[in-house]
């Protein structure tokens, strides 16, 4: 696969094959393709681990739980902060429409909207998912790298037929992250799920992308 056709295939999946796991040579295939990004000064200073198993099994209960229950959030990052431009708010919109209209849930419907969202804490039944973070101590620069990273991680899986989805709203959770981890003293930026895509409707819903710059 080259690197257009990489970019073109990738798709945020959200229903994942519930008897399909990465074995543990893949995983580490994935982790050295991600690690030749570049970071400032060559730093490295991006940190990766990937779950599965009976901690994923556990992850995805306490955060499940602390989403139904309201619990207090211990997010590091805002993606959406709270004076939001028009323009950004209309493109959040516009996509959550088009996602919810797709499985006809109504806009009126808050249960069904609920009980969607709330896959995001089952890493929408993916078996292997990875974990993004960088030292507390760090400042904003290592976030860019992270973000390089992450994009990095997830182009090498496509190219390896992996199907992905990007999260940030499992790391509201900072907290329980870590707790069940047992990594200390580090913010939590994204998770990855990482897996094999069903066949489900939901899976051929795509966003619609925009490529806005200037050149001078």
């Amino acid at each position: 696969m080259n690197f257009d056709d990489c970019l073109k295939n990738r798709f945020s999946c959200r229903d994942f094959c519930k008897d399909f796991s990465l074995d543990n040579d893949t995983l580490t295939k994935l982790a050295k393709l991600a690690y030749l990004s570049p970071s400032a000064s060559n730093m490295q200073e991006v940190k990766l681990c990937f779950v599965s198993n009976n901690i994923l099994k556990t992850l995805k209960q306490e955060l499940l739980k602390a989403f139904y229950e309201n619990s207090k959030k211990s997010a590091f990052l805002n993606f959406y902060p709270a004076n939001l431009a028009q323009n950004y708010k209309d493109k959040r919109f516009l996509n959550a429409s088009k996602l919810y209209g797709l499985l006809n849930i109504n806009k009126d419907d808050k249960n069904a909207r609920l009980k969607q969202w709330a896959k995001n804490y089952e890493f929408f039944n993916a078996n292997n998912a990875a974990f993004i973070y960088i030292d507390k101590d760090l400042d904003n620069g290592a976030i860019f790298d992270a973000g390089i990273f992450s994009a990095n991680l997830i182009n090498a899986a496509t190219s390896l037929n992996i199907n992905t989805c990007f999260q940030a709203s499992v790391c509201e959770y900072n907290d329980i992250i870590s707790n069940v981890l047992n990594i200390n003293n580090v913010n939590f930026l994204c998770a990855i799920a990482l897996g094999k895509a069903t066949k489900d409707k939901i899976n051929s819903f795509r966003s619609e992308k925009r490529a806005e710059f200037k050149i001078f």
